[in-house]
């Protein structure tokens, strides 16, 4: 009976010095961290527009793109105005035929039939087609633009959660945005691992795919 004894009482310390081990094994999953999730996001954005490019004939930077399309309207504006000269018609006199009302500066009439007669007029006509074909186009690539700025954003955004955890999930058991209000902690740890995740991004960039 002692023997039967003995036997259960070192079973049950190599048990326990067993579950010790397995304890002293596992990784320190008690601290919180930050991190800056506007850096990471944008790490990540920047890693995605290097693994999905624009399409091809869209311009990366938007402004260039709308700059460029103001030029175009201007330049229209001022071809439409030149054909309005010599069609301008005096509303003290109450003109009875159709007419095209210019409010752009200064209310003006105009008699429709003189100024579309003379916008169909070659000198006008030509020029002002492939004006307004580049502003098609121009507006075109402005749309595909900002929808693949959103495909980035979205993707960069949705991948987040995924390499945090990746990264920081055996390590921590709450990771916040750095900019979140911390009320009180146990610990009184907060580690901010921004810069040791966004070397792993460098060290390991992952593959982001866009939809």
């Amino acid at each position: 009976m002692k023997h039967l004894l003995a036997l259960l009482a070192m079973s049950i310390l190599a048990g326990c010095a067993q579950g010790d081990a397995q304890q002293t094994n596992k990784p320190n999953v008690s601290e919180w961290a930050v991190i800056d999730t506007g850096k990471i996001t944008n790490e990540l954005r920047e890693l995605a527009k290097k693994q999905n490019p624009y399409p091809d004939g869209v311009r990366e930077n938007a402004y260039d793109i709308v700059t460029e399309s103001r030029k175009v309207q201007a330049t229209i504006r001022g071809l439409e105005q030149e054909s309005q000269k010599g069609c301008e018609v005096d509303l003290s006199k109450k003109p009875k035929q159709p007419l095209l009302i210019d409010s752009y500066k200064e209310i003006k009439a105009y008699d429709k039939s003189c100024v579309e007669g003379q916008l169909n007029a070659s000198s006008y006509k030509d020029q002002l087609d492939t004006l307004k074909n580049k502003l098609e186009a121009l507006n075109n690539e402005k749309e595909l633009n900002a929808k693949h700025r959103r495909k980035l954003d979205d993707a960069a955004k949705n991948y987040l959660p995924q390499i945090v955890k990746t990264y920081a999930g055996d390590q921590f058991s709450l990771v916040l945005d750095r900019h979140a209000n911390v009320v009180y902690s146990s610990t009184g740890i907060l580690i901010d691992v921004t810069e040791a995740l966004s070397n792993h991004l460098s060290e390991n960039p992952p593959t982001i795919d866009i939809q």
